[in-house]
């Protein structure tokens, strides 16, 4: 099974120090991970290359979802993995093997799911919509209209779809989760695999939920 993950940064040297390598460091799964840059001044780049990660750097910052777009058509054209995971490097990992967690999950049937861990720092009015949630295969499913971008799973044919995609609707979570239940996918958090989006009030002013803003907290 191959793996691809595709990180977009921008100015997060010191998160991107903390956090980046914990893909890595707390699963035994391989895979491939592409760092695409938007155009950093603040030394990230540097520090990328002297710790050998395969970067793609942007001369200017031209957004997440143009970024991903960018690193998703390097990934389809160099490496064409099964699935392609996009990993902010914000994102710590509450919960050890989370990645050897999903990949079993994949492997026990579930190739028709979209799957992300549940962010301990996720605001309440920024939780999607839930269906339900039961026990399957060892694991507490939530079944939701979408997920956030922290930390996403999902068939690589999914991700190569996003590449022709207006930008808008590759950037909204719940546009995507429409687009994604459309290709008769499931959608869903896994409770039990826990991750804490670090930079959640470090990055933005502001989050954008369903044409609502979230303001950030005093």
């Amino acid at each position: 099974m191959k793996i691809a993950v595709i990180t977009i940064t921008c100015n997060r040297l010191e998160l991107t120090k903390k956090y980046l390598s914990e893909l890595k460091d707390k699963n035994n799964t391989k895979f491939e991970h592409i760092i695409v840059d938007n155009g950093s001044t603040d030394g990230t780049v540097e520090w990328l290359f002297e710790n050998d990660y395969t970067v793609i750097r942007l001369s200017k910052n031209v957004g997440v979802y143009k970024a991903l777009k960018i690193g998703i058509k390097y990934v389809k054209d160099n490496i064409n993995p099964d699935y392609i995971i996009k990993y902010d490097d914000d994102c710590e990992l509450q919960t050890f093997g989370i990645l050897d967690e999903i990949m079993r999950f994949y492997k026990k049937g579930c190739k028709d799911y979209v799957i992300a861990p549940l962010d301990v720092n996720i605001l309440e009015t920024h939780m999607p919509k839930t269906y339900t949630t039961q026990t399957e295969r060892g694991h507490s499913v939530r079944y939701v209209t979408h997920v956030g971008g922290i930390f996403v799973v999902s068939q690589q044919r999914l991700w190569y779809d996003m590449i022709k995609m207006d930008d808008e609707l590759v950037c909204e979570d719940s546009l995507r989760g429409r687009f994604w239940r459309s290709k008769f996918q499931s959608i869903v958090y896994l409770e039990d695999l826990k991750i804490n989006h670090k930079g959640l009030f470090k990055s933005v002013d502001n989050y954008k939920l369903l044409n609502k803003v979230i303001k950030r907290p005093k």
